[in-house]
């Protein structure tokens, strides 16, 4: 029977997975791996990418690469979505741990397949995994990244009926309930730029 994922809905759970991640990466040889994991995990619980999307990210679409700064917004969905502080954090962490990242490449390039993005399939195993170890109440996969994004948009900012206008068309595709169904017959003037200010 499939069983659907979950958004996490405590920051401490977040914060595990955080520390779970930076742990592995610190006991293993195989710290770019684990920090990829990271890099993924918190881009996923900030920004409203679906997992594929996020996978095929390339280094291009996020950083300048004259001078290999972080780009202040990503484009999704014909909006300016605007990256916050958790994210630029990883990114920068990241770019400055490794020197050797290719600005044409995919962000998350799998250490089997070059030139390919890993899969979905191959996080979520590594998130069975993580669930057991963790001991985790909430089912986590892939999918339970976005559903973070938006649990936490609308925990915080439910009544600003502009930001959540936006929010629900950046996430059209995702049936997230009756919580932000009411915000769709708002006549905005609609800027096309979402600000995230709640770092996960």
């Amino acid at each position: 029977m499939h069983v659907k994922s979950s958004s996490i809905k405590e920051i401490q759970d977040i914060k595990r997975i955080k520390k779970y991640f930076l742990s592995s990466g610190l006991k293993s040889n195989r710290a770019l791996e684990w920090d990829k994991h990271l890099l993924y995990f918190i881009l996923g619980i900030n920004t409203c990418y679906k997992s594929d999307e996020l996978l095929c990210l390339k280094w291009s679409d996020i950083l300048n690469c004259n001078n290999m700064s972080v780009n202040d917004y990503i484009t999704y969905c014909d909006y300016k979505f605007y990256l916050n502080t958790s994210c630029k954090n990883i990114l920068y962490y990241f770019i400055g741990k490794y020197n050797s990242i290719k600005t044409d490449g995919y962000v998350f390039e799998s250490r089997s397949k070059p030139y390919k993005p890993i899969t979905s399939e191959a996080v979520n195993k590594k998130y069975r995994t993580i669930q057991e170890e963790l001991n985790l109440n909430f089912v986590f996969s892939t999918m339970s990244l976005r559903k973070t994004f938006a649990y936490w948009q609308i925990f915080y900012c439910h009544r600003d009926y502009v930001k959540m206008s936006k929010l629900k068309e950046l996430l059209h595709t995702m049936n997230i309930g009756n919580d932000i169904n009411i915000f769709a017959c708002y006549d905005i003037n609609n800027d096309k730029v979402y600000i995230n200010d709640i770092n996960l």
